[in-house]
């Protein structure tokens, strides 16, 4: 007949070894002794470097390279252009006063006075690009813009008026 085991108070075996992982089961003897590592072995002392040997040694330097080629020649410079002195500034061409009065006056009197801020921009216009061409001041494109919105302006001007003349003298139809 088989006796019944007998365990302990935590349900172990005692007759078996302890367990590794605390539930009673033994897997396997003992764990395994860690590696043995060799034991460390200092490096060797610090040697100064011996000396270069002299030329009746046999040993030498190594050649040097070849020198580089030479650098291409030179290409002659354009003539210089005349510049200001480092510090100082060329100031931009000034802007003629009529173009600027030719441009705002198309973008703003139409509103207020429609056909009489149209011929003011033309006017202001024409005269701004004839003082443009003779001083070279600044301000072509703004007198440019002035003119074709001033023309646009009277073109819109003279179609209300014709309408509004059409529509004035039509007579009424009462068929």
């Amino acid at each position: 007949m088989n006796e019944p085991h007998s365990t302990d108070a935590y349900g172990q075996d005692p007759s078996l070894p302890p367990s590794r992982f605390g539930a009673g089961f033994t897997v396997g003897d003992e764990p395994p002794s860690p590696p043995a590592y060799p034991a460390y072995t200092y490096p060797p002392a610090y040697t100064p470097p011996q000396s270069a040997p002299g030329p009746d040694s046999g040993w030498s330097y190594p050649e040097p390279p070849p020198p580089a080629p030479p650098p291409p020649p030179v290409m002659p410079y354009a003539v210089p252009v005349a510049v200001a002195p480092y510090g100082y500034y060329q100031p931009a061409p000034s802007t003629n006063g009529m173009a600027v009065a030719s441009l705002v006056t198309s973008l703003t009197l139409p509103f207020m006075v429609p056909v009489l801020g149209s011929i003011i921009a033309v006017v202001f216009g024409h005269v701004g690009l004839s003082q443009i061409q003779k001083t070279g001041a600044g301000g072509k494109g703004m007198a440019i813009a002035g003119l074709v919105l001033g023309y646009l302006g009277l073109a819109v001007a003279v179609v209300l008026i014709s309408v509004i003349v059409a529509a004035a003298t039509r007579t009424p139809s009462y068929y």
